[in-house]
């Protein structure tokens, strides 16, 4: 199990189309890393992951697979992978789990428990409103 307020490990792993693909690491926003062992688990999975794309921008999703099956999904916001060696099962579990975009663990939770995991990165998911300089204001007159 990930340990909150640690570094996420990174984990090289391929897409469906066969390319490789790095999580775990930094990004421009918070991750949420999804493992799902059967195919109907995945669409339920994507469903709820576009719903939640389009409510939070700076959410980055990720469905880790444990195998491939030929399934097809026509999705464009969520990044779907395959964990072809078991590295990821290994390093992560089986769980859910969101990394924020300084690379620390922020939640971890081996029952997939999608409601209590967005409960806690909403937060982080929120754009920030940038306030005005004094400078910037002086400069629109």
């Amino acid at each position: 199990m990930l340990s909150l307020g640690k570094e996420a490990p990174a984990i090289r792993i391929k897409t469906l189309s066969g390319e490789d693909n790095v999580i775990g690491s930094l990004a421009d926003g918070i991750q949420l890393i999804c493992y799902a062992n059967d195919y109907e688990l995945a669409k339920k999975l994507l469903e709820m992951l576009d719903i939640k794309a389009e409510e939070f921008k700076k959410l980055i999703p990720t469905i880790v697979l444990d195998k491939n099956d030929n399934y097809v999904f026509d999705n464009k916001k969520t990044k779907i992978v395959v964990d072809f060696s078991g590295d990821y099962v290994k390093k992560y579990g089986c769980g859910v789990f969101s990394i924020d975009d300084d690379g620390l663990v922020v939640y971890a939770d081996e029952d997939k428990n999608f409601d209590a995991c967005f409960e806690k990165i909403a937060p982080l998911l929120v754009e920030k409103k940038k306030k005005h300089t004094h400078e910037d204001w002086m400069r629109s007159y």
